[in-house]
C-alpha cells in the first residue's frame, strides 16, 4: 500500500512521540502516598522508587522484550516489595493498573488517527454547479 509522505512523517513522528513518553513513565514513578501504617517512609520511597526502575522502567522500555503497558502491569504486581510497607504497595499497584500515565498515549493515537483520516478522506463535492 502507497501511502503519500506527509503520511509517514507523522507516523513517524507519532512513534518517537511515544517511545518518548514511554522513557518518561518508566523513568518516573507515580507518587507514593503512605499509608497510616508505614513505618518507615524513608525505605518505603527508596523501595519503591527502585522497584519502579527495575520492575515497571524495565518492562516498558526493555529494548529486546518491550512490554505493553497492560502486560507490564501484570508482571509488576507480582514483583516482591522489598521494604515497602504492603499497605503502601497496594495502594500504589492500584494507582498504577488506573493507567493515568498512558492516557497522554492513548490521546496522542486518538488525534493522529482523526488528523490522518482529515488528511486522507476527501469528501466528495456534489454541489458542482452544474443544473439538472
Amino acid at each position: 500500500t502507497w501511502f503519500p509522505g506527509p503520511v509517514w512523517r507523522t507516523l513517524f513522528r507519532l512513534r518517537e512521540r511515544l517511545d518518548l513518553h514511554r522513557r518518561v513513565v518508566a523513568c518516573e514513578p507515580p507518587p507514593l502516598v503512605h499509608s497510616a501504617s508505614c513505618g518507615d517512609p524513608q525505605r518505603c520511597i527508596h523501595d519503591w522508587r527502585q522497584l519502579w526502575w527495575n520492575g515497571m522502567g524495565r518492562f516498558l522500555v526493555d529494548g529486546r522484550n518491550p512490554q505493553s503497558f497492560n502486560d507490564a502491569v501484570r508482571q509488576f504486581q507480582g514483583l516482591s516489595y522489598g521494604g515497602m510497607n504492603p499497605e503502601c504497595w497496594r495502594d500504589v499497584v492500584k494507582l498504577v493498573k488506573e493507567g493515568k500515565a498512558f492516557v497522554h498515549e492513548d490521546d496522542l493515537l486518538d488525534l493522529t488517527a482523526r488528523s490522518l483520516a482529515e488528511f486522507l478522506i476527501i469528501e466528495p463535492n456534489f454541489d458542482d454547479g452544474f443544473s439538472y
